[in-house]
């Protein structure tokens, strides 16, 4: 059974209207070789597939995705409205 999303959270820790981190705690520990992450913050879904962005905050269900890149330059990524995150993992096809 996949670990599903308990809540998920986008932060500025700078303060420059941009969001630059997102954590998001899953019901169980999971593995980030296999966890492949979107982000939607209503400008089209963030894949972090391809990327390393991927850290523990601690204990190993809790996710940190460091986002800074993914707003470089993108109008509108400001810190307000609503972000949806998805998880899916290699592991289980389909």
């Amino acid at each position: 059974m996949p670990a599903t999303i308990l809540s998920a959270k986008y932060l500025d820790r700078d303060a420059d209207g941009n969001v630059d981190h997102v954590v998001i705690q899953f019901a169980k520990k999971v593995t980030l070789a296999d966890c492949i992450i979107f982000l939607d913050f209503g400008l089209g879904k963030l894949d972090t597939a391809a990327l390393t962005r991927l850290s523990f905050v601690t204990p190993d269900s809790i996710v940190d995705v460091n986002t800074v890149a993914f707003f470089t330059g993108v109008t509108g990524s400001k810190t307000s409205g609503i972000m949806k995150a998805y998880a899916s993992y290699s592991s289980i096809p389909g």
